[in-house]
């Protein structure tokens, strides 16, 4: 379940500008392995947010 996410953030990158933000809606217990794809890809401010429920929703990066 994670394939989708490693493309996105490999690749979205480039498109950001110095300071730009990428936020992705993630699944049930997919928060930590999102945000080691994340670090993995050189994003700073890496952290997550949890919905009404409790749960991590959603992860999110910036890039330099």
């Amino acid at each position: 379940g994670l394939i989708f996410y490693k493309h996105i953030i490999k690749n979205y990158k480039s498109s950001l500008n110095s300071g730009g933000m990428l936020a992705l809606e993630i699944g049930f217990n997919q928060s930590e392995a999102v945000k080691e794809l994340f670090f993995e890809n050189g994003y700073l401010g890496i952290g997550s947010l949890q919905d009404y429920s409790g749960n991590q929703r959603v992860v999110f990066g910036t890039v330099n």
